[in-house]
């Protein structure tokens, strides 16, 4: 092998290991007058199913808990990408938050995450959405400050897990997680930001 033909196939390793990574990482903050999470309780039923259930149906996972829909209320949300290495296969990692206020949108200021308001969080590898961990937000706070027709959003308070597959290895106990989020209309979201996809990836991948 020649070395120009050498240095063409690294390079073309290293371009489809990009392509594979999804290229950047991503950080989508937003948030949506009229809207409610699609099954505010989706964690909690998952939580019930027996052990050996849950570890083979791969036809419900937490990241579905992050679906929205029409209805009573405010959803504040964060997505978050990382592509991983670029010499690394299947090490893409997601994040998503969703708060559910269930009254009118929120205003600036400290919010106590109380009975009024649902967060949810998931947090996993993109290539193995099913094994990722979940649970909802308590004991919290939501810090909201106006940033012209934006929000910036901190959120600070414990993780109690739910409905994960491999439970002894969700450790992550609390979250502080800050984002800026502008207003979208519900009609304009994809499902990796909050409709339901055809197959996971489409929520556990940016497209």
């Amino acid at each position: 092998m020649t070395k120009h033909a050498a240095v063409f196939l690294i390079a073309s390793f290293l371009s489809s290991c990009t392509v594979m990574g999804q290229g950047k990482a991503r950080n989508d903050g937003f948030f949506v007058h009229n809207a409610v999470l699609a099954d505010p309780d989706y964690l909690s039923e998952l939580g019930v199913r027996p052990e050996n259930v849950a570890a083979l149906d791969r036809s419900e996972m937490g990241l579905f808990a992050h679906r929205l829909s029409s209805g009573q209320g405010t959803v504040v949300a964060h997505r978050f990408y990382s592509p991983g290495g670029a010499l690394t296969v299947d090490d893409e990692v997601f994040e998503k938050l969703t708060i559910w206020f269930k009254n009118s949108g929120p205003d600036p200021g400290a919010i106590a995450i109380d009975d009024s308001v649902v967060v949810v969080h998931t947090k996993g590898s993109s290539a193995w959405p099913h094994a990722a961990c979940s649970g909802t937000i308590e004991r919290g706070q939501i810090n909201i400050t106006q940033k012209g027709s934006a929000l910036q959003v901190v959120v600070t308070g414990n993780i109690v897990h739910s409905g994960n597959r491999h439970p002894a290895r969700c450790t992550q106990d609390n979250i502080n997680v800050s984002f800026t989020a502008s207003e979208r209309p519900l009609s304009s979201l994809t499902p990796w930001l909050g409709t339901a996809g055809d197959h996971p990836y489409e929520e556990s991948y940016p497209r």
